[in-house]
């Protein structure tokens, strides 16, 4: 018997769906990591970045791929990208804060 690969029931799509949902949770585990790296003295900017950016782009690929119907949830994706967005800011801040004391 042949199956017809045209016809696709609801628990397929969600069973597809459910398989990119770990997108969500990388990206706010990331950015938690890099909140935690932040409270770090002197070096924790530096190593706080790296999971900042990956935490704002995995969201956005979470958050892409939301839209176009290929996972189901999106609160965590946002989330980890909210994150990784306020640390890198954080950053920026540290940053200019270290420059304006060096150089008064």
């Amino acid at each position: 018997m042949r199956h017809d690969r045209s016809v696709t029931n609801d628990s397929d799509d969600a069973e597809r769906a459910d398989r990119g949902d770990a997108v969500g949770p990388l990206a706010l585990a990331c950015g938690v990591l890099a909140g935690v790296f932040l409270l770090i003295p002197v070096i924790g900017d530096l190593i706080a970045a790296t999971p900042a950016v990956a935490a704002l782009a995995l969201g956005a690929v979470g958050i892409i791929r939301h839209e176009r119907g290929r996972s189901r949830r999106i609160a965590l994706a946002a989330i980890g990208a909210i994150l990784g967005a306020l640390v890198l800011g954080a950053i920026g801040i540290l940053f200019v804060a270290s420059l304006a004391q060096a150089h008064p």
